[in-house]
């Protein structure tokens, strides 16, 4: 064999040498793995839920995303699958179980919620450290919505306190409408809510602080529910007194009908559609979720318009020194350390997921820069920031299952109809 072949033989055998060793190093080699984590969802409509998962899979688009959606029968510690890293829910009594269990310790550390608007800012809730452990996302709120139809036949400019909806609902009684003021008192959530806002309205928010420790301690006291409503009621001087009689005294004047209290979503759609009815109570995700047509749903208006800043969504009945607003707001909570699913939720906080989320379920952002899909969402994110930090629902706030929400509505409901 000549030295040049030789040479080329060593350098093939080199080469091919080196290629298999590069090959065995890489097959040693630790794959990186794709990123995964699991969101739960908790009491949420399935319009919420996409909107949320859509915003995780942008802000971490190589992640490997799973969910969850449990039921709101069993309390929210509970239900909870044990491989899950994030939770999606409304902030209250729920959410907090898990900040105070075996999930204290997990927070959001990288957070930013300096665009928030400040009573927004002010709802996170934090731990000792400071860390945000319920991670505001999305603004909900309590609104009343009028049949401006009926506002102009009758000649009344729009109302902007309680004497005005209440002549208006009187003006439209038996001669226009056969259902004055209408909410969906058969679902307990619906009803509870509206109970804690009229409260609000009338006595302020110290009022509606003070009846949900009661029914916290009567819950945890094992105490006769009826003698705890009582006890919410039927003093002058109590937390829920107002809020109790007013409803009592529409039912007298016939601004309300005994039935109200077993109408159901379904049913005020089908006022609405019919125009049977002038004044509507409801959440701002029930006024998404309605089954009405456009021309119905352009009938209703919220009261009132931003624009026109004359009154909160829900007017004082007297004079108040500062409002805090019922507002149900959506929130994470972390339950696992896995960097990824925390990274993702964090960037939620951001103008560009705060958008898209408002866009897709009519809800309010948190962003004060962030746009608004409408007016409705506009209205809710201008009314919370101009008020004190919203309280969180009746419902929310003191109860952890549809069944508690259930007994204390009909009870509260029963004691109305005797007064």
């Amino acid at each position: 064999m000549t030295k040049t072949k030789k040479i080329t033989l060593t350098t093939v055998i080199i080469i091919a040498c080196a290629i298999t060793a590069l090959f065995i190093v890489l097959l040693c080699l630790p794959k990186k793995r794709a990123q995964s984590f699991t969101v739960a969802f908790y009491d949420l409509t399935g319009k919420q839920e996409t909107a949320i998962l859509e915003a995780l899979q942008k802000a971490s688009p190589d992640a490997k995303i799973s969910s969850v959606s449990l039921s709101n029968e069993e309390a929210l510690l509970k239900a909870l699958p044990k491989k899950t890293d994030i939770v999606f829910t409304r902030m209250g009594k729920n959410a907090d179980s898990l900040c105070e269990g075996k999930f204290k310790n997990y927070s959001f550390p990288s957070a930013d919620l300096s665009n928030y608007i400040s009573s927004m800012r002010g709802k996170a809730v934090t731990d000792s450290n400071r860390n945000i452990i319920q991670l505001p996302i999305l603004l909900d709120s309590y609104e009343i919505d009028i049949n401006t139809k009926l506002l102009k036949t009758v000649k009344i400019e729009e109302p902007t306190t309680w004497k005005d909806l209440e002549e208006f609902a009187k003006s439209i009684k038996e001669a226009f409408v056969s259902i004055p003021i209408t909410f969906a008192g058969k679902d307990s959530d619906s009803f509870l809510t509206l109970l804690g806002a009229l409260t609000e309205s009338y006595n302020g928010s110290e009022s509606v602080l003070k009846a949900y420790k009661i029914i916290q301690d009567s819950i945890e006291q094992n105490e006769d529910t009826s003698q705890t409503i009582k006890k919410l009621c039927e003093s002058p001087e109590a937390p829920m007194y107002a809020a109790t009689h007013i409803l009592s005294r529409w039912l007298r004047e016939g601004l309300i009908t005994r039935e109200v209290f077993n109408f159901t979503k379904e049913d005020l759609d089908g006022f609405m559609t019919t125009k049977q009815t002038g004044i509507v109570f409801m959440t701002l995700t029930e006024h998404r979720e309605q089954d009405i047509d456009s021309t119905t749903r352009a009938l209703y208006e919220t009261l009132p318009g931003a624009n026109k800043q004359k009154s909160p969504f829900f007017p004082a009945f007297k004079t108040l020194s500062g409002r805090a607003l019922t507002a149900p707001v959506i929130c994470a909570v972390a339950v696992s350390k896995n960097s990824a699913a925390l990274s993702a939720t964090e960037a939620l906080t951001q103008n560009i997921y705060q958008e898209a989320m408002s866009r897709s379920t009519g809800l309010a952002p948190l962003s004060a820069n962030a746009k608004t899909p409408d007016r409705q969402s506009d209205d809710a994110r201008f009314w919370v920031a101009a008020s004190s930090v919203p309280l969180t629902p009746l419902p929310d706030a003191v109860f952890t299952t549809q069944k508690e929400k259930q007994l204390w509505a009909e009870l509260f409901k029963e004691y109305i109809l005797k007064l």
